[in-house]
């Protein structure tokens, strides 16, 4: 939801970017069977056949992402897609405009005290 609310305020500051907060579902990928730890590896080989019908392969995330990016954001501004691609606007989404503001602003305060900027840079950048 947070990455969300920051799509938003970051397509109000560059109005003509898509931009796109995807959820890809779960995805096989060698992270388990690559893990150091002999017991993970243990685990993800009971598991891999229980969790395969669940999943999708790598190259099959990517194919749904990039329909999102070809088909699903058609014009300019934030998207939310879901596991194929599709269009999922606010379904499931748990915030407000009030939020999404004090996020923004709390987001440029921290970012102007790490990059050590003035308070009256940040205002600018926080319109």
């Amino acid at each position: 939801m947070f990455d969300f609310f920051s799509f938003q305020s970051f397509s109000e500051q560059a109005p003509n970017l898509k931009l796109i907060h995807a959820y890809p579902g779960f995805v096989r990928t060698p992270i388990i069977s690559s893990s150091p730890s002999w017991l993970i590896r243990a685990y993800g080989i009971i598991l891999r056949p229980l969790i395969r019908p669940f999943s999708v392969s790598a190259l099959e995330c990517g194919e749904y992402m990039w329909n999102a990016i070809y088909h699903t954001a058609t014009q300019p501004g934030p998207w939310r897609t879901g596991s194929s691609g599709e269009n999922i606007g606010k379904s499931r989404y748990f915030g407000d405009e009030n939020q999404r503001k004090k996020l923004w602003e709390h987001t440029v305060e921290v970012m102007n005290g790490a990059l050590n900027l003035s308070s009256s840079d940040g205002a600018e950048q926080g319109k």
